[in-house]
């Protein structure tokens, strides 16, 4: 098998239920790949700064995919090397109606998370507490989150803990620039995602193969959720982790173990690195 990338996604399927611990094994497995050639890409739905972390963690990252694929990021000249954010009119367009309702709203803007008052670790329950406790670290606190965000261009809107009901009357409030928008509603965390209509991990990543000169075929992709179906589909070798969502698992090509079983090392000692 001639592969010369692997994608990962990081929550749900690199990382175990904590959003933060990656096991020794896959660990391993990657750093194996890494030392053979293969080019280890990160693609996530977080702001670069929470991709950072698990960057540095495994070693052998040069390049990351943020924010649903608003962004690929060069992370040794710190430079955004493709990019399909939300231009600031329609960001603010977005921003007059969402602050009309009492929640916790991350605007993913220049890498980071902007946030206002309204976000605080214990309007949370469904994640983890130090997982929280670390995007918390990591955002960037606004006094007036419409005023400072104006005129800039943002990667991803996302909220946590937002009732059904509530999405469906934003989404009422935002038809008429549904078009321009990718939106999510991901059941489980009552979590809502605002993106570029452009904007997915598959055209990031056929982005960054590209600019490598990497073909899809010499792609393998890892991933668990919604957001991950157009870079599974794009991949060559694909697997969806055994935890996911049913969108990513008739998606894939292969099933992985579950991101708690170590799927990702499993799949990769069976098919790259076998000896």
């Amino acid at each position: 098998m001639n592969i010369k990338l692997i994608a990962l996604d990081v929550d749900g399927t690199l990382v175990d239920s904590s959003h933060i611990y990656i096991s020794e094994r896959n660990k391993l497995a990657l750093r194996r790949c890494a030392e053979q050639g293969i080019e280890i890409v990160l693609a996530s739905g977080r702001p670069m700064a929470l991709i950072e972390p698990v960057a540095k963690e495994l070693g052998y990252v040069k390049y990351a995919i943020s924010a649903n694929g608003s962004a690929v990021w060069d992370r040794h000249s710190h430079e955004r090397i493709v990019s399909r954010e939300i231009s600031p009119d329609i960001a603010e367009k977005i921003l007059s109606v969402v602050l009309k309702y009492p929640i916790a709203l991350e605007v993913y803007c220049e890498g980071r998370a902007w946030v206002d008052h309204n976000w605080t670790v214990e309007r949370f329950e469904k994640m983890p507490q130090q997982f929280l406790q670390m995007r918390n670290e990591y955002n960037r606190h606004c006094n007036d989150l419409y005023k400072e965000v104006s005129g800039k261009t943002v990667e991803k809107f996302n909220v946590d803990g937002m009732p059904r009901v509530m999405f469906d009357e934003i989404m009422e409030q935002l038809q008429p620039i549904r078009d321009e928008l990718a939106i999510q509603y991901i059941e489980c965390y009552d979590n809502m995602e605002i993106n570029n209509r452009l904007a997915t991990k598959g055209e990031a990543l056929k982005g960054l193969c590209t600019l490598l000169g990497v073909e899809s075929f010499e792609v393998m992709a890892f991933g668990d959720s919604e957001n991950d179906v157009s870079m599974l589909k794009y991949a060559g070798e694909s697997y969806a982790m055994e935890n996911g969502e049913q969108a990513a698992l008739e998606s894939a090509k292969h099933i992985a173990k579950k991101n708690t079983e170590d799927g990702i090392a499993e799949a990769i000692e069976k098919y790259l690195l076998q000896s």
